[in-house]
């Protein structure tokens, strides 16, 4: 019996550890809010969302019009944590950019947020985790940027 008891009380000890589950979403999920069509030329929101991301703090890694397609990296965020010493957190973003009609153009975001640290065993070796942000409201906020952008370039 004492050894039914041990293996039961393990067992309990597993399951209050493991982790909840994750709420997975769809491609198509996370595309419908990446994504976004405004009333504007391919240049206009092109312009916009550059002027958005270098106004967020965004250092402007590459962009191209006629591919449509720009790179940012954000400011570096240092701290240092108990476990693991000194972690460097920073957020890239990429931004493609079509014109779909004649009076509309479609921009897709896609927000990255990475942490840097040292290797625990080997000090040498930098350990770099990489998340796509996957809050909704992340991508309204910048979208209603880059729509007011597009509204003062219309009216300049």
């Amino acid at each position: 019996m004492p050894i039914r008891s041990f293996l039961l009380l393990a067992l309990l000890m597993l399951v209050g550890c493991a982790a909840p589950p994750k709420v997975t979403q769809s491609q198509m999920e996370i595309q419908a809010y990446q994504s976004h069509e405004f009333e504007a030329t391919k240049r206009q929101a092109f312009d916009s969302t550059l002027s958005v991301l270098q106004d967020s703090g965004f250092i402007i890694g590459s962009a191209d019009f006629d591919s449509g397609f720009m790179t940012g990296k954000g400011t570096s965020d240092s701290r240092y944590d108990f476990w693991w010493g000194p972690m460097n957190e920073h957020v890239e973003m990429t931004a493609f950019i079509e014109q779909r009609t004649s009076s509309t153009a479609r921009v897709r975001l896609n927000v990255v947020s990475t942490e840097q640290r040292k290797s625990t065993w080997n000090p040498s070796q930098d350990v770099i985790n990489q998340e796509g942000v996957r809050d909704p409201k992340v991508y309204q906020e910048i979208f209603e940027k880059i729509d007011q952008a597009i509204f003062i370039k219309k009216n300049l």
